[in-house]
């Protein structure tokens, strides 16, 4: 029988919020309400991958000098996932008053919520776009991120010499990290850390859709925290 995870106080669950998620507003009511394990997951692994420790020796970094804060946000992590699992149970109990399940809820008592769409798609489900214009704002969102060699030199990861010869070494519809993966220079977890360097960098989507004015930014705001 696997054991409940114990009870997080108010100000654990703050200070774990503040670990993983690395804001201070994220702990209001709101947030608290609507978060769910894919999300807690993401941020998780965020910042696993910045934290981690074998990325000291890649920042030339003393052995252990990023152990103690993976250790917070390993802790946050469970924290947070024990937060989710205890209110899980509770919304799970019988409701005398309602009798039986009602519409909306699955068969173990707990509302059933459809994982949010991303932007693009959600905007499409609306009509606000076409997909021809979505096509458009993704193209112009990665155009927009800077590209995986100059993210590698600049971490450090590999330097401008290894970087000529990774692009002269690519085939034919290979991309940069995959090259730079074969040829040795680059492991599996650098090349991780280096694609989430290189979407953090990128533009938002709305951003695109707010300058062509396809959309204002409080409407699409208000599209983001609108329930599903």
């Amino acid at each position: 029988m696997r054991r409940r995870s114990p009870i997080p106080t108010p100000r654990e669950i703050r200070r774990a919020c503040i670990t993983l998620f690395e804001n201070s507003e994220e702990t209001h009511h709101l947030f608290l309400r609507r978060m769910n394990a894919a999300e807690i997951k993401a941020a998780y692994r965020k910042q696993a991958l910045r934290h981690h420790p074998d990325r000291a020796r890649i920042m030339g970094l003393p052995p252990g000098a990023m152990a103690e804060r993976f250790m917070k946000i390993r802790a946050a992590y469970e924290v947070l996932s024990g937060y989710l699992e205890n209110r899980y149970c509770q919304s799970s109990r019988p409701n005398r008053r309602s009798g039986s399940a009602g519409e909306g809820r699955n068969n173990r008592g707990a509302p059933h919520r459809r994982p949010r769409q991303p932007l693009g798609q959600l905007l499409l489900s609306k009509g606000v776009i076409s997909f021809s214009t979505l096509v458009e704002a993704i193209l112009w969102q990665r155009r927009s991120r800077p590209s995986y060699g100059e993210i590698a030199v600049s971490m450090g990861v590999i330097t401008d010499a290894e970087l000529a010869r990774i692009l002269s070494s690519r085939r034919y519809g290979e991309k940069t990290g995959e090259c730079a993966v074969r040829l040795g220079l680059v492991n599996s977890f650098s090349d991780r850390m280096i694609m989430e360097r290189q979407r953090s960098l990128q533009k938002p989507l709305g951003e695109f859709f707010v300058e062509r004015g396809i959309i204002c930014s409080e409407k699409l705001e208000e599209l983001l925290v609108s329930p599903e």
